[in-house]
């Protein structure tokens, strides 16, 4: 449905954009992820035509559209703030871009009736935007968009604005809908929970470019770059020196078969693993998180590394503890290396 080619956009001498490529495939929900600042609403304004990009083609439904106005662009957008005009109810702003294509009023009405019932807000036609809540609000912004059938709905962050609660709840309505309605979407986010609860597939930017796209699972267990791999979740991170294939991290011996040389290694906090023969810590802090438990331990030497477990056997703050990692991600130069391969103990490290 949507092909993004070589796409660059340049705010004086500074690349907001550089090189993006990529493709959604119909009915594809695809999420823009990054920090701020990298890139990600300058893309998707781009997309939606508010923005010429300075290199690059953008095609729609087999369609060049890089030059095309965005009035002339089969997209719609929901922005961080729901953009409704005050002095009007949420039937004449759900209306207001079939009016603009000059629809008869019983067709209108029609179809406005019919997209608030989509977002379920049957009832609310007559009230203003002032008598809604954060969340009603952003549902008829997206009744707005969805009242015009765009091949391609873009979603710039419309959620950042609300609680911790009522965004999930809206996360599963949305995704609800595009399913049902096998609607193309590009949602922008920089919360990581937000992108893999949505997407089928995480486009993650940094810089203006485009780091790793791959499926939110992938992306987790497999980063190909440090910078993914230090955004998609939490790592403990360490650089050794590998040498003959072996390291050693923060006294655990690994094998790792890569030329010599320095090596970032990165372990998830669930990649630790109470084992007797392993790191000895002692723990520096416990935070409940409910379904499970944070721990933060430091090593002799001062190293602090963050562990997770559940409920049962949790360690009490100053408990000495073995920490043994089960999976670790090495990388050089940025790029991913492999996997280094933990050693149960010096014996056996130095018989790889």
């Amino acid at each position: 449905m949507l092909k993004v080619q070589n796409l660059t956009k340049l705010f004086e001498k500074n690349r907001a954009v550089s090189g993006a490529t990529f493709d959604v495939a119909r009915g594809e929900l695809i999420c823009l992820l990054g920090p701020s600042g990298c890139g990600k609403s300058t893309l998707l304004r781009m997309i939606a035509g508010l923005a010429l990009p300075d290199a690059g083609r953008i095609d729609i439904d087999g369609k060049d559209v890089t030059e095309a106005q965005a009035n002339r662009r089969p997209t719609a957008m929901v922005f961080q703030s729901h953009a409704l005009w005050n002095h009007m109810t949420v039937a004449q702003n759900v209306a207001f871009g079939l009016r603009v294509q000059g629809l008869p009023k019983p067709e209108i009405a029609e179809k406005v009736a019919a997209a608030l019932t989509l977002v379920g807000l049957d009832g609310f036609a007559r009230r203003r935007p002032a008598e809604l809540s954060g969340g009603q609000a952003q549902r008829v912004a997206l009744a707005r968009c969805l009242v015009v059938e765009p091949k391609v709905l873009l979603m710039d962050e419309p959620f950042s604005a609300l609680d911790a609660h009522l965004r999930a709840n809206l996360r599963e309505e949305l995704k609800a809908l595009q399913r049902r309605l096998r609607l193309t979407t590009i949602f922008v986010t920089h919360d990581q929970e937000e992108a893999m609860e949505l997407a089928d597939r995480i486009v993650v930017m940094h810089a203006g470019r485009i780091e790793q796209i791959g499926r939110p699972g992938d992306l987790y267990l497999e980063p190909q770059t440090l910078t993914v791999a230090r955004f998609i979740g939490q790592m403990n991170e360490a650089t050794v020196t590998l040498k003959a294939g072996r390291a050693d991290w923060l006294g655990q011996p690994v094998a790792l078969p890569a030329p010599d040389g320095p090596v970032t290694l990165l372990c998830r906090p669930e990649d630790l693993q109470r084992d007797r023969a392993g790191i000895d810590v002692r723990v520096t802090r416990v935070i409940d998180l409910g379904p499970m438990i944070r721990v933060t331990v430091a090593t002799d030497e001062g190293a602090a590394l963050t562990w997770v477990c559940g409920r049962e056997g949790q360690p009490q703050t100053g408990a000495p503890l073995t920490l043994r990692p089960s999976r670790l991600l090495a990388y050089r130069d940025g790029q991913r290396l492999g996997t280094a391969a933990p050693v149960a103990n010096r014996i056996m490290a130095e018989r790889v």
